[in-house]
């Protein structure tokens, strides 16, 4: 087992034990409908913002929020997206969500002139409608690439759902994630890295610390704070994923062996340089597990590949030679057959290109599956909200 040294980043949440019902979102729907008032709106998001506050204070501000985005803006681009200010306004007059809730809580009458009560189940399914239209229509425009323009409506509709269950609504989390991951792919990672925090936050209330729930939550944060050069933070996370695989799936498994070589590369880039004799314990290691694996050329490729680079800078230079000339064997392409009349076999063996670099920013830790910011294998879209909870 490899050691760590160094407090984890997560390991405050058992300290300060801040703790939610795994099944609460706060409030409920038809509560929340029930209470929804303009005075009520402003001060539930009030109470959203100070709970985002508490969490600020236990992880220390996100870097790279952006300031002053108000869903539903009709400025361009995405600058002033961040999980704690969706859909919020400026201080002065009523925020664009405030607006076009408003017509939601207007007193009406009747013939006679007397007050018609607000009914709140119609109340919670416009607000719901209205939040799943902008989300799919979000959907609809990052499948045509407008990347900009499908995340200006996830912000939309994640200030619309919060507005009355609050940032913990479930579908406010999802879209947290991919408002993220969008951020990655337009390689933004300091703007994505607030809202994948937000998520591990939720995560970690909902499913416990050390849950293998999280591995997808602190694999994307580990991605998107190794894109921004934070290495010691990166490999606090990786540390986390490799165990959890390790604990799962066993050490000889692919994705162990993927998620160690993320750490080892973490490792070697710490500015802490004691770190290397842990990144070449772990590749070694990693290397005789990868041997034994069937159709193992592009995990032994990566796996040689920062293992030379560590026993260089461990000053190794002769083992690293050596660790070069496996590696440059395996990056050769396969020879084809010589040409026989008639041939002895028929056609020949394809060649197999050497492995290209990984465009997420994230360490390569095996070129045969993606290692950019993860989606979790959940439903994406946002469950219709129903009268009661």
């Amino acid at each position: 087992m490899t050691r760590f040294r160094g407090a984890l980043t997560l390991t405050g949440l058992l300290a300060i034990s801040i703790t939610l019902p795994a099944s609460s979102q706060g409030i409920s729907e038809y509560a929340g409908a029930q209470a929804a008032s303009a005075t009520a709106a402003s001060a539930a998001h009030k109470g959203a913002q100070s709970h985002a506050s508490a969490l600020d204070s236990l992880y220390g501000g996100a870097s790279g929020s952006i300031q002053n985005m108000t869903s539903g803006a009709s400025s361009s681009g995405t600058s002033g997206a961040s999980p704690s200010n969706a859909g919020a306004g400026s201080s002065a007059g009523m925020s664009s969500i405030d607006r076009e809730l408003a017509p939601l809580f207007k007193e009406k009458t009747d013939e006679a002139g007397n007050s018609i009560p607000i009914d709140p189940r119609a109340t919670v399914l416009s607000v719901g409608k209205l939040a799943n239209k902008v989300f799919a229509e979000g959907q609809r425009k990052e499948k045509l690439g407008q990347l900009d323009a499908a995340e200006q409506d996830y912000m939309h509709a994640i200030g619309l759902r919060i507005r009355f269950w609050g940032e913990k609504d479930p579908a406010v989390i999802r879209m947290y994630m991919l408002v993220g991951n969008l951020e990655m792919r337009k390689k933004n990672p300091e703007k994505a890295e607030p809202f994948f925090r937000r998520v591990l936050q939720s995560k970690l209330k909902s499913s416990g610390f050390g849950s293998y729930d999280l591995v997808d939550y602190l694999e994307a944060l580990g991605n998107c704070v190794y894109a921004q050069k934070k290495y010691s933070e990166a490999a606090n996370y990786y540390q986390q994923v490799r165990e959890m695989k390790d604990r799962k799936m066993g050490p000889s498994n692919r994705e162990t062996i993927s998620a160690s070589v993320k750490l080892a590369n973490a490792y070697s880039k710490h500015p802490d340089k004691s770190y290397l004799p842990d990144a070449e314990k772990l590749l070694k290691d990693d290397l005789g597990y990868a041997e034994k694996l069937p159709d193992n050329k592009q995990q032994m490729i990566a796996i040689l590949d920062t293992y030379q680079s560590v026993l260089r800078k461990e000053g190794k230079d002769a083992e690293a030679d050596t660790v070069l000339m496996k590696l440059t064997d395996l990056r050769v392409p396969d020879s084809p057959l010589p040409p026989a009349s008639p041939p002895a076999t028929p056609g020949a063996p394809s060649a197999l290109a050497a492995p290209s670099a990984p465009a997420s920013g994230a360490p390569e830790a095996s070129s045969d599956k993606r290692i950019d910011a993860p989606k979790p294998s959940v439903d994406v879209a946002p469950s219709k909200p129903s009268a009661t909870k």
